[in-house]
């Protein structure tokens, strides 16, 4: 479950849930299933991207599943924001474990007045290999992963 709570500390919260197992419609309802291969299990982590005014991603570290979901979150019901990627996170190659494990998440914005700045990264701690991956998050494309 993802949650979006407004108004924390005031007189009437409102609380808005996400079902992450579940796919959306347009309108905000509840669709079926998702899938055994595109579900994300064992959220551990999550990252809150917003570059502009009218772009947020949520970004979530699945751990059990080996990947990195990605959470279109611009309209005001949770359920109706789509899960825009999955990407998913391999091990490193010769590593010991057969899972790489997203386990945190951090965000770099892009530095465009800084020399060599790569732009904007979601950097992923892989726990059970002992890695690191990056994520570009205007494609939402897995860049890199490197053994720690």
């Amino acid at each position: 479950m993802l949650y979006r709570v407004r108004g924390l500390g005031g007189a009437s919260p409102q609380i808005l849930a996400r079902d992450l197992g579940r796919r959306t419609t347009p309108n905000g309802q509840l669709g079926g299933v998702v899938a055994a291969g595109e579900a994300l299990t064992q959220v551990t982590d999550l990252a809150l991207y917003e570059p502009a005014p009218g772009i947020r991603k949520i970004y979530l570290a699945a751990f059990s599943s080996d990947r990195v979901g990605v959470v279109d979150a611009t309209g005001d019901l949770p359920n109706a924001w789509p899960i825009s990627a999955r990407i998913g996170i391999a091990p490193v190659t010769g590593g010991a474990n057969a899972m790489a494990g997203p386990r945190g998440l951090a965000v770099k914005y892009a530095r465009p007045l800084v020399p060599g700045d790569p732009g904007a990264r979601i950097y992923v701690l892989n726990r059970l290999d002992n890695s690191v991956s990056a994520i570009d998050p205007v494609s939402d494309a897995l860049v890199a992963t490197f053994a720690l």
